[in-house]
């Protein structure tokens, strides 16, 4: 796939001493780096395939599913920066079975997918086996529906599953135990689910013709009790994907032109129409937030079916929900042998958002500072300066959410961290004063 630039890039603020967000977008044959604060590109080695499948984030590693000469699946995990294959292994299935339903967990470098009736890990150890015996909604088409997500701070894995003729969302632990099951007793079709480990939305269509709605549903995820729901437009199909912004409280709902914001409460925010919508309409769209500043990238990667007087250039665009503004927009120009198909991907990759350390802990001659965990990181950095000078020395924690020095001399300190992931360093912490007696 070729990307060139016109109009702008993407309107996102640069940091001194943090890292650049960039979509990795994947296309039938080909897949492409764009920076969105420059408009960059870069062809990315990717496995080949006869068809795109879907492609996600599993911190330094992009785990893609196309199929082999013979039409079956099979899963590659690879380093986007270098190329490396880190993982090659075939997938039970044929050529005509649905491409599987991947979640990423960019903290530990994995990430799961959902083939057939199993719920693997993928990572550089290969494909692993977690959850078997997990029936997909039978009436769903699951390749293009994001029934999987995964909350790497509580390090839940939530699966929107059939169970009869009801749907339920069921939430599995570290070893694939299952916790919960929720009954969506109004829902016939799932479409998507996404979560930050204490609260899961989901979009279900319940209703029959020609009274069919569109839900958002928000579950409190320990409880299982429904929080709350939003009708949404559905003029259009909607909530092809749902992403979250957890600094701010917005969940996104995408649909097969554009995408509609709410706040945490379901309030809704704003609407956009991102593609030009004919009957034919877009394969889908791919939405992610850059959590640092609050920007919603969305990536259409296919052009639409109809190739009538609609523009057929994909783009991806950056929007603030909140304004609500068009912030910029690079398009994508795929080769002549990658203009239509469904299948593919993109992916947001941003730096880490700041963590919130604890007091530091002096004893004697030895501090100690501790920070929650900070999604989408994969190790953290500390900086220290002496007195309230700017930093001296960077001292990784080799992804410990915890650091240690011992034998430090007496005298006032400032500490910062940051969290560090495949897109570089992240924002830094507020300032930890230190005095060592």
């Amino acid at each position: 796939m070729r990307v060139v630039m016109t109009l702008s890039f993407i309107a996102l603020a640069a940091q001194p001493g943090v890292g650049q967000p960039r979509m990795i977008v994947t296309g039938p044959l080909a897949t492409t780096e764009v920076s969105l604060q420059t408009g960059a590109t870069r062809a990315l080695v990717r496995p080949g395939g006869s068809t795109g499948g879907v492609s996600v984030d599993g911190g330094r590693v992009i785990v893609s599913v196309v199929r082999n000469a013979a039409g079956a699946p099979v899963v590659h995990g690879w380093a986007p920066r270098t190329g490396e294959f880190v993982t090659t292994a075939p997938l039970p299935g044929s050529a005509t079975d649905e491409m599987p339903v991947l979640a990423g967990d960019s903290m530990r470098l994995r990430a799961f997918i959902w083939n057939q009736q199993t719920i693997s890990t993928v990572s550089a150890a290969g494909v692993v086996p977690l959850v078997t015996n997990v029936q997909p909604p039978s009436t769903v088409d699951v390749r293009w529906r994001r029934l999987l997500a995964y909350a790497p701070v509580s390090r839940t894995l939530f699966a929107v599953r059939g169970n009869g003729s009801a749907l339920e969302l069921a939430s599995f632990d570290e070893g694939g135990a299952l916790v919960r099951a929720i009954p969506l007793t109004d829902g016939v079709l799932a479409l998507a689910v996404t979560s930050d480990g204490a609260d899961v939305f989901v979009v279900t269509i319940g209703g029959t013709l020609p009274a069919i709605e569109f839900l958002l549903k928000r579950y409190d995820a320990t409880s299982g009790t429904e929080v709350g729901a939003v009708v949404l437009p559905h003029t259009l199909l909607p909530g092809d994907q749902l992403v979250i912004d957890e600094a701010r409280q917005h969940v996104v709902a995408s649909h097969q032109a554009g995408l509609s914001a709410y706040s945490w409460g379901l309030t809704p925010l704003s609407s956009f129409s991102v593609l030009p919508f004919s009957p034919g309409g877009a394969c889908r769209l791919d939405t992610g937030i850059d959590e640092r500043t609050g920007v919603v990238v969305v990536a259409s990667t296919f052009r639409p079916y109809s190739f009538g007087d609609v523009d057929q250039t994909p783009y991806v665009t950056g929007l603030d929900v909140t304004t609500p503004s068009v912030l910029g927009r690079v398009a994508l120009n795929p080769a002549p042998d990658a203009v239509t198909g469904c299948g593919g991907g993109s992916i947001l990759l941003t730096p880490p958002v700041a963590p919130a350390p604890n007091p530091a802990v002096v004893s004697g001659t030895t501090v100690t500072l501790s920070w929650p965990a900070v999604r989408d990181t994969t190790d953290y950095q500390v900086e220290a300066a002496i007195g309230s000078g700017p930093p001296v020395v960077i001292l990784p924690t080799n992804g410990q959410t915890a650091w240690t020095a011992t034998n430090v001399p007496p005298g006032t300190y400032t500490l910062w961290v940051r969290g560090v992931n495949d897109s570089g360093p992240g924002v830094a912490s507020a300032p930890v004063s230190v005095v060592v007696p």
